[in-house]
């Protein structure tokens, strides 16, 4: 089974909302492993690996025991940018994805 879902993370100024699709894989009877690439943006390795690794669950086309939730891009505006941080209008005070964890959700 797979199930993708685009969410909103912000709203630019310009009024053009940021969004990020998170990826769900599995029967959900089990375990849940959740993994995430492009926290900064010059980091794209992450981002082909789970392409494929989502060609090749569709290809196969079997459901496993357990749930994968897949985010390829958890931070679009550096990894449109190619940079590890935010433009400092956008957001001044965590600029850097890194340093806000663990996050309030």
């Amino acid at each position: 089974m797979h199930d993708a879902e685009r969410i909103t993370l912000a709203r630019l100024p310009s009024g053009v909302e940021l969004e990020t699709t998170i990826h769900t894989y599995g029967d959900g009877d089990g375990p849940t492993l959740y993994v995430q690439a492009a926290q900064h943006g010059r980091e794209i390795n992450g981002s082909e690996v789970l392409r494929r690794l989502h060609a090749e669950l569709l290809a196969r086309r079997d459901d496993f025991s357990g749930t994968l939730v897949a985010v390829p891009v958890a931070d679009p505006i550096t990894f449109d940018r190619v940079s590890y941080t935010a433009p400092e209008p956008l957001d001044s005070v965590n600029a850097n994805m890194n340093r806000c964890w663990p996050g309030d959700e």
